[in-house]
């Protein structure tokens, strides 16, 4: 279960027939269809999903201004209200060489594309409904959105990230 990817949450039932809200936080979330299988982890102790997840397959997904699930063996508002809030998690894909996924870059050494100092190291990454942000902590702590004009190199065998450090924060040192 090591080689699963969180892609969002539902915590909220959609009518009477067992769909939930999903929120997706994750690319590859959009790209759920009917028969893929997820594994749902309870978000909380009101779930009465067990801790270690259990494994469903989407009956149907529907993609709109909100994002609808159903999974098999979930028939009615009910059932699903036992397992709500719920985690969705599936198993990590298989990527061809020199792509990645952007959890992959926790860890990764920040340099300044000026001065090729170490300024910090990526903690975390999330994405806030418009892009994907890396949290960079270190000598440099910021929150930036993960595009070129911010990181314009990765290195994925060095495990190092080029960053272009705002010039606010240029300004304050």
């Amino acid at each position: 279960m090591e080689n699963l990817i969180g892609l969002g949450v539902c915590r909220k039932a959609h009518g009477i027939k067992g769909a939930a809200n999903f929120y997706n936080q994750h690319v590859l979330g959009s790209d759920l269809s009917k028969g893929d299988q997820v594994f749902l982890f309870p978000e909380n102790e009101n779930s009465s999903l067990p801790k270690t997840g259990q494994l469903f397959t989407i009956r149907k997904i529907t993609y709109g201004h909100k994002i609808m699930i159903e999974v098999d063996g979930i028939h009615n508002r009910n059932e699903l209200d036992a397992i709500l809030p719920f985690e969705i998690k599936i198993e990590r894909p298989d990527l061809p060489e020199g792509e990645y996924l952007i959890e992959d870059l926790i860890g990764f050494s920040v340099l300044c594309s000026q001065s090729k100092n170490a300024v910090g190291v990526i903690e975390g990454v999330y994405d806030n409904g418009v892009q994907q942000v890396l949290e960079v902590r270190g000598e440099i702590e910021i929150d930036l959105p993960f595009v070129e004009n911010f990181f314009p190199h990765v290195s994925l065998e060095k495990k190092e990230i080029m960053m272009v450090v705002p010039e606010i924060i240029e300004e304050e040192k």
